[in-house]
């Protein structure tokens, strides 16, 4: 199979197997496909001297949105190159908010606990999924943008996903909506104060009910939803219209979980990944408002998986066993059909290696021959970022070839319909061991 690669940004290895930058790959430097590669110095996020990522900035130009995926939950290399990325952006790219796949409301509550001493992982709990709460390598995140907080140029942290995974916090955000709405003179109706008061038991009781027990609990989901905007004047005028706003918006997001777990239950599991659409048309919807309101004029990145930032799925040709994907719409397909060229995504592809959460580690088998990963590897070099924007028309990369930044399996597509750029790592690293040592 013949695969040409466009601009590169080649990375030297940035772990224990590879301290020592490696030399140039001439061979990528004197054929004509790589003829813009740039050979960086590390991706160890302990290196501040980014003078290396300046192709990334450029590559980013008029970007206010960057999708940063993963090819799965366990991609530790990703996690530590993520890292590094989001430490440039910030100091050198004006990025200074960061969106996690996890609770819009549960992040918020995430970034303002972290203003004050304690342990990450501990404000992080529940808050933010278990396979970056158990990772160190995740963790580091935090605590590179706590250390912003004292800067010039802090970072914030929120979420988009509707899911939530801190009861705690979803009974604080309705306690806070019945106590504001009483002080204004504008309460629930006594039925829907009950359940404010205690409003995790929506989703309890959503898998206690039957279906029309289901719609009834939908049903005062969206009338709590319905009066919060309604007394918005009023909010507005006690705590602001962005405090306001993301209380609202906290809800409806809750609105959408509900209807999430009620498909769910309607369908017997999730069966597809068109099952999943609800779930993404949200975070896509949450990550729209967010680029345009909450944090209109400011730069995003996102911390997710590959699969919701990607689009177009159902244009992806069956392959070595991967899902059908006929029918998927994800969060990448309504952030490109809303934000356009302002948004940006860069999945991550790996050659060979392992991945590993708390419920277990996997080996990663090496990328078919010519694959676009294998083709990468054959370069020598074990980090390249490909802009697969920038590419011409007639590029050979936008006809169909193999690759894997989705779960680690091959699939044939024309990439640079479903995602903007490609981060390959040549061999992956777990991003959790029993051990520890998940290098």
């Amino acid at each position: 199979m013949r695969l040409v690669t466009p601009l590169l940004i080649v990375l030297a290895a940035a772990t224990p197997r590879a301290a020592a930058a490696p030399p140039p790959c001439q061979e990528a430097l004197d054929d004509p496909w790589f003829e813009h590669a740039v050979v960086l110095r590390s991706i160890d996020p302990q290196d501040t001297d980014f003078s290396d990522l300046a192709p990334l900035a450029r590559a980013l130009k008029g970007v206010q949105v960057l999708q940063l995926g993963e090819a799965s939950h366990g991609d530790g290399a990703t996690f530590m190159a993520r890292r590094r990325l989001l430490r440039f952006l910030n100091a050198e790219a004006d990025f200074d908010v960061l969106a996690w796949e996890s609770g819009l409301w549960d992040v918020t509550q995430l970034e303002r606990e972290l203003q004050r001493e304690g342990s990450v992982r501990n404000v992080a709990a529940e808050r933010i999924a278990r396979p970056w709460l158990s990772s160190e390598l995740a963790l580091g995140v935090f605590e590179d943008a706590r250390r912003t907080h004292d800067g010039d140029h802090p970072w914030e942290m929120t979420g988009f996903d509707c899911q939530s995974g801190s009861l705690r916090d979803m009974n604080a955000l309705g306690e806070r909506l019945a106590d504001l709405l009483d002080g204004v003179g504008a309460p629930f109706e006594p039925e829907d104060e009950e359940r404010a008061r205690n409003l995790s038991s929506l989703l309890m009781s959503l898998q206690m009910v039957d279906a029309d027990g289901r719609k009834g609990l939908l049903a005062q989901a969206e009338r709590m939803h319905a009066h919060v905007v309604e007394a918005r004047a009023a909010l507005a005028g006690e705590i602001g219209e962005r405090e306001t706003d993301l209380l609202a918006r906290s809800l409806w997001s809750l609105g959408r979980f509900l209807a999430l777990y009620d498909h769910i239950f309607d369908q017997g599991g999730i069966n597809t990944v068109a099952d999943n659409r609800i779930r993404d048309e949200a975070m896509g919807a949450n990550l729209v408002w967010l680029a345009r309101e909450r944090f209109a004029g400011r730069r995003i990145a996102t911390w997710v998986a590959t699969f919701h930032a990607a689009r177009a799925l159902p244009e992806l040709e069956p392959y070595d066993g991967m899902p059908d994907y006929t029918g998927a719409v994800t969060m990448g397909d309504v952030v490109h059909a809303e934000l356009g060229d302002s948004a940006y995504t860069l999945a991550f592809c790996t050659y060979s290696g392992r991945v590993g959460t708390m419920s277990g580690t996997t080996d990663i088998e090496p990328a078919e021959t010519g694959s676009i990963e294998e083709r990468l590897h054959r370069l020598g070099h074990p980090y390249v970022f490909v802009d697969l924007r920038s590419l011409p028309a007639d590029h050979p990369l936008r006809e169909p070839q193999l690759g894997r930044p989705m779960g680690h399996g091959t699939l044939r597509a024309r990439w640079p319909q479903h995602v903007d750029g490609l981060f390959f790592i040549d061999e992956m690293y777990p991003g959790y061991e029993p051990d520890g040592d998940t290098r």
